[in-house]
């Protein structure tokens, strides 16, 4: 229809015709008309793919709030089951028994850095009566020989 009014009215001269032909003040084209044939033919490129895109996104609307729904109802299934009842206690349970665990954990250190002094003692101890023991066999040597010296002494006079 535009082109049929853009030709009819103020489109220019077709071949044979005068070329010098003067537009008319009432022959000029009306813009207003144009304008609304215009945006109805963008509108009517546009309304398509806007109407697509809306069934779409109601589509997709539907399809999440079936899946929520699916979600709760799985959701309520798994808090009424017995089995998740006990999880949930058990777990619930979990920080008491990390704490035990954090303190046993602490006595075991201590216990350990005891039984670590202990044994530098007892190494120590054990070191100290070997010295002990060797200087009692060298005093019992040495007295031995004293003896048997002073015997050989008495027997000579």
């Amino acid at each position: 229809r535009l082109i049929a009014n853009m030709s009819a009215k103020g489109a220019p001269p077709e071949d044979g015709q005068e070329e010098d032909h003067k537009v008319s003040p009432t022959e000029q084209y009306d813009f207003k008309d144009s304008a609304e044939l215009l945006s109805n033919g963008v509108l009517a490129s546009i309304f398509p793919v806007v109407d697509k895109i809306s069934e779409q996104l109601e589509e997709v609307s539907r399809n999440q709030t079936e899946l929520l729904d699916k979600l709760r109802t799985q959701g309520n299934v798994i808090e009424s089951n017995e089995t998740f009842q006990t999880v949930m206690e058990t777990m619930g349970q979990v920080p008491t028994y990390l704490s035990k665990l954090v303190g046993i954990k602490k006595e075991m250190v201590a216990i350990l850095e005891k039984s670590n002094k202990m044994k530098k003692r007892v190494e120590k101890l054990r070191e100290k009566r070997i010295k002990q023991d060797d200087q009692l066999r060298r005093d019992k040597e040495r007295e031995r020989l004293i003896e048997e010296g002073l015997r050989a002494k008495v027997a000579i006079s």
